[in-house]
């Protein structure tokens, strides 16, 4: 019976064992599984870390395409209103330049319709080009190109 005892006790004991070595092995399985989540986590949190400064310059990109588009919709407005400046790009600036624009002949009263057509088209092609664009304007500058016979 003794003999017995001891193999009960032996048996237990072996038990036991296998029960701590089993315990340490699920522990070091979760614990290898915490230190791959963890090092997961900081990789995510790079990961936002690094869109975040993506998204940081894609706003301040488009942050200054608005301005030049300001700045472009602002010299489009003074280009539009003021047609008798010419517009010239050089390699580092845009320059503003005046265009000479050439008077119309004159007309002296000559019952011509090529004379008079030609006279016609001048005026028209010189008020739009200095941007007259009502005809009360355009009217009351017409008479200071007509000469001789013109003039009565």
């Amino acid at each position: 019976m003794a003999s017995d005892n001891k193999v009960a006790t032996i048996v237990e004991e072996n038990g036991r064992g296998s029960e701590q070595r089993t315990h340490t092995t699920r522990n070091k399985s979760k614990g290898s599984s915490t230190d791959a989540l963890e090092t997961q986590i900081v990789g995510l949190e790079e990961a936002i870390s690094g869109i975040e400064s993506t998204l940081s310059d894609v706003a301040n990109h488009i942050d200054c395409i608005e301005a030049n588009y300001a700045d472009v919709r602002t010299e489009w407005a003074s280009y539009k209103t003021s047609p008798t400046v010419g517009h010239t790009t050089t390699s580092s600036t845009t320059t503003l330049i005046a265009i000479q624009v050439p008077k119309p002949t004159t007309y002296n009263g000559t019952r011509n319709a090529i004379e008079v057509e030609n006279f016609i088209f001048g005026l028209e092609q010189y008020f739009e080009a200095k941007g007259a664009r009502d005809d009360a304007t355009k009217i009351a500058n017409a008479p200071t190109f007509l000469r001789d016979a013109a003039q009565l």
